[in-house]
């Protein structure tokens, strides 16, 4: 079990982080999701992919749509998660992506979370090569905090070969993520600055140095 302190600097900076997201215009907040989407392709790892799990954002997080329809139009194959509660994990289905780049089909489950139907064409974890994290903090090391719940981490320390991008507002990028040792860490960051890679030294890394943000 974490240690209090980690517990209540986890909870404190939920809160903050929630709140600068909140304080988004929405001009804004569309406008970010449109350039984070363009400079996600700068990053070597994430043009090669093939196969890439998004998310249907909620409680305003960045918005994947703008992503979805280039990396759709690129051939691309994106996949949308559902909560396995039984499991605590995170199954993958494909979805059909509409021209503006919203999936279809989806309906509100568990945590208020769009998700596919369970019937919809599955994706494995084994085949997917990218997955687009979402999350209220990251820091330059890679460190992510979620809700709480450890579904992305517990899904994610499935996958060991998948690069992991924490997609985020410039502003969700804090100098420091209290984190424990089950948190898993992501290897690159994207947002509408940029996209860096991320200096983890908790074991896993896509590349030396700090993650700083460089657009095209």
């Amino acid at each position: 079990m974490l240690e209090t302190h980690v517990l209540e600097a986890k909870k404190q900076l939920r809160r903050s982080a929630r709140e600068a997201r909140e304080a988004i215009a929405p001009a804004a907040a569309a406008g970010a999701a449109d350039a984070a989407a363009h400079h996600f392709l700068t990053a070597p790892a994430c043009a090669a992919a093939r196969t890439v799990a998004l998310y249907a954002p909620i409680r305003g997080e960045l918005h994947t749509a703008p992503l979805a329809r280039i990396l759709v139009g690129a051939g691309v194959r994106v996949a949308y998660p559902r909560v396995v509660a039984a499991e605590k994990q995170l199954a993958f289905h494909e979805v059909e992506i509409a021209g503006d780049g919203r999936p279809m089909g989806l309906y509100p489950g568990r945590f208020a979370l769009f998700e596919p139907p369970a019937d919809a064409a599955s994706v494995s974890l084994d085949a997917i090569d990218l997955f687009v994290v979402p999350g209220l903090a990251f820091d330059p090391t890679g460190a992510r905090l979620g809700w709480g719940q450890g579904y992305y981490d517990h899904t994610l320390a499935r996958a060991p070969v998948a690069v992991r991008v924490g997609y985020c507002y410039a502003c969700q990028i804090v100098p420091e993520v209290p984190h424990g040792p089950g948190d898993v860490a992501m290897d690159l960051l994207v947002c509408e600055d940029g996209a860096g890679r991320t200096d983890d030294d908790r074991g896993r890394s896509a590349g030396a140095g700090r993650a700083e943000m460089s657009g095209p």
